[in-house]
């Protein structure tokens, strides 16, 4: 079977682009009597590059390929195929919401990630908001499936989309063996090039955007700062994100650390080697950040997000989202309950345990050809 797939958002660094790299390096491994054609832009090739595997072919696409990346996800400025793209598929899979082209001869699965952007388009760029309006229905309609990465968020797209239930399946991400429990000594060189100590300050890493719930974050670490004197330094990791001028001037306060985008080992490293890990988010999908904190050993603070529950569990210390003393609340409790941090860092790599990208693509293949059986 001829597999393709549309990687070309791995030119933009964050959790979808971390979804579609590690499900092409693991279909590598349990697809290995298939063929992979991936489709990328020129900005994505490199790192798909990196992670194809021998049984891979990777499309660059060229001029079609630009027009298709920027306009071609919407369906009637479209008139291109798939197959025009990538040659002839027996299965193409858009990991991305939309597809570069409108047409294919070969049965499509979508992944859609989360709704938020038809939900909350507040929360998103104009141009996002007006795409996901303009295609995503249709896109999804004509979708032989559609994976989701929570049970919630596939219940969100049946009512939203207005989809068959029998066409809808959750497939959880999983999470890379470099997030482990790591100690002093492994981190120290990361941790140095920051000017950051071991368990000495708090990481908060998403990409700086509406829904990542950062400003209420800043607002907790403030109260928190004018009550005590033991804060630790609140380190922010992420991509630089869009909506986010209010955040922007925040981050120039006591006590924040703002690195930029960190990823690979770097990120691992500072997960590793925080005192615990802030993830109130608004709205997910499904929450990669915060299962890959669990995996490191470092304490979580979550919302109650219901999709972001259903992957941490009762291993996470849960908090509402919308409520700065809520969530310095929670702060507090991990700072002064060693006992908590402790039972959290234990039982976390094991909830994480049984999220692996091995299976995640073990369960997508299944569906590649159970869709082209029908």
């Amino acid at each position: 079977m001829n597999i393709g797939l549309d990687v070309a958002v791995a030119a933009r660094p964050g959790g979808i682009a971390a979804y579609a790299l590690a499900l092409v390096a693991a279909l590598g491994d349990v697809a290995r009597a298939h063929r992979l054609s991936l489709w990328c832009g020129r900005a994505a090739a490199p790192a798909v590059r990196a992670v194809a595997p021998a049984n891979a072919r990777v499309v660059e696409g060229g001029i079609l390929g630009g027009y298709a990346d920027l306009l071609g996800r919407l369906r009637s400025l479209n008139p291109l195929s798939i197959e025009q793209l990538t040659g002839d598929v027996d299965v193409f899979h858009g990991v991305n919401y939309l597809l570069p082209a409108p047409r294919c001869r070969a049965p499509v699965v979508i992944t859609i990630h989360d709704l938020s952007a038809l939900i909350h388009p507040e929360w998103h760029p104009r141009a996002r908001v007006l795409a996901h309006r303009w295609s995503l229905r249709r896109t999804a309609a004509a979708a032989a499936h559609v994976i989701t990465p929570t049970e919630v968020i596939r219940a969100e797209a049946i009512a939203a989309l207005r989809l068959d239930p029998a066409r809808v399946t959750a497939i959880p991400l999983g999470v890379s063996e470099r997030f482990r429990p790591r100690s002093a000594a492994e981190v120290k060189p990361v941790l140095d090039r920051h000017g950051l100590a071991y368990q000495g300050y708090a990481l908060y890493g998403a990409a700086l955007e509406p829904r990542k719930n950062l400003p209420r974050v800043l607002d907790a670490i403030a109260l928190l700062r004018r009550r005590r004197a033991d804060v630790p330094p609140l380190v922010v990791a992420g991509p630089a994100g869009w909506r986010n001028e209010a955040v922007r001037a925040g981050l120039a306060g006591p006590g924040i650390r703002y690195v930029g985008y960190v990823g690979g080992d770097d990120l691992a490293a500072l997960m590793a080697g925080s005192l615990m890990f802030l993830y109130p988010s608004l709205y997910e999908g499904f929450g990669l950040p915060a299962l890959e904190a669990l995996a490191s050993g470092t304490p979580v603070l979550a919302s109650t997000d219901p999709a972001l529950a259903e992957v941490v569990g009762d291993d996470a210390l849960r908090v509402e989202a919308g409520d700065a003393e809520a969530i310095a609340a929670g702060i507090a409790r991990l700072l002064d309950d060693q006992r908590l941090r402790s039972d959290l860092a234990r039982r976390g790599p094991l909830r994480a345990a049984a999220f692996t990208w091995s299976r995640t693509a073990a369960r997508t293949l299944a569906l590649y050809e159970a869709v082209r059986a029908r």
